[in-house]
């Protein structure tokens, strides 16, 4: 028996060797990035700093003392800046007086600063002393015709001098020419002049590129009794998408359902009652 193996011994033998399993390669994390060093005469530092709401070390900018900052209306003059104005407004009355001719330019500045400061009265009256001295200042109509319009909008006799006043801005003052046109149709119409507003209105290019302009003539047309043309003029008149969400269009959402209600249409349908 010496040297021979058992059957239980030659049997395990004779087993193939068992492969062990793979041991599984663990993956080291790459190490982290070393800290961000930042120097102190760099822009990130500087920049890091006002993020934080800190100077850059070394630095020798004051902080801003955020109790004295005052957050104001910019299309409205603080009470400095109407003082100034002021100032200025009776430094050129002063030096107008003083002055041995009369300059257009100088005269319409000052009616400016009246017209700042809320001296309507005054500052039309310094836009007519504007066009007697020169007829053709041609902003001085425009200003005159819009600042009358500031004070009353129902006094014929105004309204009239308004009327004038526009004809010869749309003469002489290339600036504003479809603003003024627009304008003079509205004064005409408050007149009672319905024809010659919608004759005015003729003279627009695309006229319906504003919507009031369409809305406005379909109002004369009701006026002058041609129902048909109101009507026909009001049907032009559509709510896109955009129209629907901006706030600046709520004039005509309101319009339309008035419109809407007058013809008895539900949600734009066809008639249905007989007018």
């Amino acid at each position: 028996m010496g040297g021979r193996l058992s059957f239980l011994r030659r049997k395990r033998a004779k087993q193939a060797a068992t492969v062990p399993d793979a041991v599984p390669t663990v993956v080291e994390a790459p190490p982290p990035p070393p800290p961000e060093v930042f120097d102190s005469t760099t822009f990130w530092e500087a920049l890091k700093g006002i993020l934080r709401f800190r100077l850059p070390q070394g630095s020798d900018l004051v902080p801003i003392d955020k109790s004295t900052l005052h957050i104001h209306d910019a299309t409205k003059l603080s009470d400095d800046e109407l003082d100034d104005v002021k100032e200025v407004s009776k430094a050129l009355g002063d030096r107008l007086t003083t002055k041995k001719e009369d300059a257009a330019m100088e005269l319409f500045t000052y009616a400016l600063s009246l017209l700042a400061i809320g001296n309507t009265v005054a500052a039309c009256d310094e836009f007519v002393n504007v066009i007697a001295t020169d007829p053709s200042f041609g902003r001085a109509y425009t200003n005159l015709a819009h600042t009358l319009l500031l004070d009353t909008q129902d006094d014929p006799a105004t309204l009239e001098r308004v009327v004038g006043y526009l004809e010869s801005a749309l003469k002489y003052d290339d600036m504003e020419i479809r603003e003024n046109t627009i304008l003079l149709a509205e004064v005409q119409s408050l007149l009672g002049n319905h024809a010659a507003a919608l004759d005015v209105y003729g003279r627009l290019t695309d006229v319906e590129k504003e919507w009031e302009n369409v809305f406005h003539m379909a109002r004369c047309e009701w006026a002058l009794g041609r129902f048909d043309k109101s009507i026909a003029l009001l049907d032009t008149l559509q709510l896109d998408a955009n129209d629907a969400m901006d706030p600046s269009m709520s004039n005509k959402r309101l319009v339309l359902a008035d419109a809407e209600a007058l013809f008895m249409r539900p949600h734009g349908g066809a008639d249905v009652a007989a007018s």
